[in-house]
């Protein structure tokens, strides 16, 4: 992967999860320095998930991470801080890593949070695995995550910094999640000339932006050579309008009115611990705060997702930071971080709106809640984010399924199941083909989607720019494909 080329070539690699799927985010960058030496540069660092087993999980990550040549990469950037962009950052640790990794200051303490808490989720796999009698080893340890973040630089948005000679870079706002970021690369050859690669990472909506709080609007960079362009929605079926935002808001607190403040019942809604987490304690503020029976409990039941709220008072600033403090000191709240207080609750029989992670109920308390109120006629489960199939989640969405394994318990389906398709803060077809008619570019690489999506994104962007009497080359990602520049 990405030799050694005696040329000016600039050459980029898509051999990461993202090449063929929606996660395991890592593009590998090769250029020529003045010296004559080659720089490479890694855009993120992410772990493929959603595999339906640990073992074919860890499988697929051991071969991700055996081909990244470490020794030899100077620079890592992180646009964001979702597990699938940069979960593997304490391979680097483990590995010989000699060069930085660069992120906004916001990104670094989201980071910090979010990647000890999956080292130690790694950590738990690998003794499942280990009690499964399989031969594994760790790919990371608690330690090597502390000491990668000493290898963080962190820079500020909209200014360009220049690395050496031959590499500068400058990041871009991005509402996909609070401190989210687009990377342009500036990248001179030794002839002079200058290619300026463009990676979006994973873009925000601007449809839904108004129901996210704290985002900032996607910055539409105009002109580059390349841009690598994320399609997770890129599919017409994930598509959604204002209207549509709306409609299921106005479902989600009918939900809550029947089964919580009406009938005393339980509602629960898993959550990712950042970003959703956050959204639904706004959302369920701005609706109820003057209106809601103190004595019946909103449980945020998650101890990353603690954390993270945490985090949104030192990354927040002004205005936003004094509301954010206001929602999160609202006396309906109960917050529980850790395994007693999930059973302390649930001992007391009381019953409440209960937000708890993981979002996919994969693993965390909501796996609990899910073994609880899944069995109950009374109670409801409501799905405000995607689920792989392979999750419990997902199983518990498949219509098809009566039953659900959870734990050692299988479960009757009996209880309400919801679903909501129009909270993700991912941008749509429409807001990625907006995107594209307005970049003056060379190519356009789609990624960081599935092949349907891509391909269905391609046709229509395709069709779009014809309208506007563009002929920018769009082409799908693929496993090792390379670019060159």
């Amino acid at each position: 992967m990405g030799g050694k080329k005696k040329d000016e070539k600039i050459v980029v690699t898509t051999y990461g999860g993202q090449s063929e799927g929606v996660t395991g985010s890592i593009t590998e960058i090769s250029y020529k320095k003045d010296d004559n030496s080659r720089g490479f540069i890694l855009l993120e660092m992410g772990g493929i998930q959603g595999n339906n087993t640990v073992l074919g999980e860890y499988q697929e990550n051991k071969k991700l991470l055996e081909d990244i040549p470490i020794e030899d990469v100077e620079y890592v950037f992180i646009a964001h801080s979702h597990q699938d962009h940069e979960m593997h950052l304490p391979y680097l640790s483990a590995n010989n890593f000699k060069g930085r990794i660069i992120m906004t200051k916001e990104n670094l303490e989201i980071s910090k949070k979010l990647l000890l808490d999956s080292t130690y989720i790694h950590g738990k796999n690998i003794e499942y695995l280990k009690s499964k009698g399989k031969k594994v080893k760790p790919f990371y340890s608690e330690q090597n995550c502390y000491e990668v973040f000493d290898k963080i630089d962190t820079y500020d948005i909209n200014k360009i910094y220049k690395l050496n000679d031959n590499l500068s870079f400058r990041f871009r706002t991005n509402s996909h999640v609070v401190g989210s970021t687009q990377i342009e690369l500036f990248i001179k050859k030794p002839s002079g000339q200058i290619k300026k690669i463009l990676y979006t990472s994973d873009l925000g909506s601007p449809m839904n932006k108004e129901f996210q709080p704290f985002l900032k609007d996607n910055y539409i960079v105009n002109k580059a050579n390349l841009v690598l362009m994320e399609s997770t929605y890129g599919s017409s079926e994930r598509s959604f309008s204002r209207k549509d935002c709306i409609k299921e808001r106005d479902e989600l607190k009918s939900l809550i009115q029947e089964f919580v403040l009406n009938n005393h019942r339980n509602l629960m809604i898993p959550c990712f611990s950042y970003g959703r987490l956050q959204s639904m304690m706004v959302f369920v503020y701005e609706n109820y705060k003057d209106t809601w029976n103190m004595e019946i409990p909103i449980v945020v039941d998650t101890a990353l997702g603690n954390d993270i709220n945490t985090v949104y008072e030192k990354i927040l600033e002004g205005e936003e930071l004094e509301y954010w403090k206001e929602v999160k000191s609202w006396k309906a709240f109960k917050f529980i971080k850790d395994y007693k207080g999930t059973i302390t609750f649930l001992s007391t029989k009381q019953n409440g709106l209960i937000f708890s992670s993981s979002g996919m109920i994969s693993a965390g308390h909501s796996v609990i809640y899910a073994k609880q109120l899944l069995g109950n006629s009374n109670d409801c489960i409501a799905f405000c984010g995607y689920c792989s199939p392979n999750t419990i989640g997902g199983k518990i969405l498949n219509e098809s399924q009566r039953t659900v394994k959870i734990e050692d318990s299988v479960v009757l389906k009996r209880c309400t199941i919801k679903r909501f398709s129009t909270f993700s803060s991912h941008a749509q077809q429409i807001d990625l083909v907006n995107y594209i008619k307005q970049l003056n570019c060379d190519q356009i690489v789609l990624h960081h989607g599935d092949t349907e999506s891509k391909m269905e994104l391609k046709i229509v962007a395709n069709e779009e720019l014809r309208k506007i009497n563009k002929t920018t080359k769009i082409t799908c990602s693929y496993k090792n494909m390379q670019i060159v520049l």
